[in-house]
């Protein structure tokens, strides 16, 4: 019933909901918020609005931890107004939105985590304007005290950012590697999961593949070859692939960490992806030779 009412419900029914202190009204008008954007493609509210009225108070909502509906509503609410023009992302970075999405990935619910993962990506990926800041404030959670299960999520974070980038033919930033490179000796297997995924992301070019290879990752991609999860195994096979179509140069890098000593069992692999992907990485090795 309150996503029937968000649909019908106008801007002044919207900011007196917001402002009603009601939870039940707040999320009904919070998904109006997040609808009307969506259909439109743009606010339906001026910038003065939008600045007194609804980013402050869709931010304070994030805050509230018992009411998980509430915050999800208003992630995707204030990504919506954040991507909507330049006024509107000036106005979510100045209310503080972006740290508190990234509080978010350290929250208790798991939907809530995934949603404020996902709108980071998103904003990140296709507004310059909050790449900077949100893959900044991403890095600086990669650090010793920080537990698995937010690492997990910054992970995750990045992951999405590559992807998206990549999908919109954007090179995703080299700024990343580093972290990468470091979130890959990592003893998670799903943090090295992501970060193989997010490295495969960013070998797309000439340009990108030296600049792995560079970052020192070549080493513990081809250690990964030996984890016994078809997990692991199937990214950094896909990672590596790249590296080998490089030029000889990468191809020997690759070599030298010790490829060829687990070519064979991979080939005879029970996963098939596994196998195509390790008679692919020979047949790129034969070209780079060959050529």
């Amino acid at each position: 019933m309150q996503k029937i009412a968000a649909a019908n419900m106008s801007i002044e029914d919207i900011i007196n909901g917001i402002n009603s202190r009601d939870e039940n009204k707040e999320l009904t008008a919070t998904r109006a918020v997040w609808k009307s954007n969506k259909v439109e493609r743009k606010s339906h509210f001026s910038i003065t609005n939008t600045n007194l009225f609804i980013i402050p108070k869709l931010v304070e909502f994030l805050s509230r931890v018992n009411n998980p509906a509430l915050q999800s509503a208003s992630i995707r609410a204030l990504c919506e107004i954040g991507c909507a023009n330049d006024d509107q992302t000036k106005a979510f970075v100045s209310a503080g939105a972006i740290t508190q999405f990234i509080y978010l990935l350290d929250s208790p619910h798991p939907a809530v985590v995934k949603r404020a993962g996902s709108e980071l990506s998103v904003m990140a990926s296709y507004i310059q304007e909050l790449r900077e800041e949100i893959i900044k404030s991403l890095l600086t959670l990669i650090k010793p005290d920080t537990s698995v299960k937010l690492l997990r999520s910054v992970t995750y974070t990045l992951e999405n950012i590559c992807s998206k980038s990549s999908k919109i033919n954007d090179s995703p930033p080299a700024v990343l590697l580093p972290a990468l490179a470091h979130l890959i000796n990592s003893n998670d297997e799903q943090i090295i999961v992501l970060a193989c995924k997010a490295l495969k992301h960013i070998l797309n070019g000439a340009q990108q593949v030296h600049q792995v290879v560079d970052a020192g990752v070549v080493p513990r991609l081809v250690e990964l070859l030996g984890y016994k999860k078809v997990a692991v195994i199937i990214p950094t096979l896909e990672s590596i692939c790249m590296i080998v179509n490089g030029d000889i140069v990468q191809t020997k890098f690759v070599l030298a960490a010790g490829a060829f000593k687990f070519l064979g069992k991979l080939l005879v692999h029970p996963n098939r992806v596994v196998v195509q992907l390790a008679a692919k990485l020979v047949a790129a090795i034969h070209i780079q030779f060959a050529a």
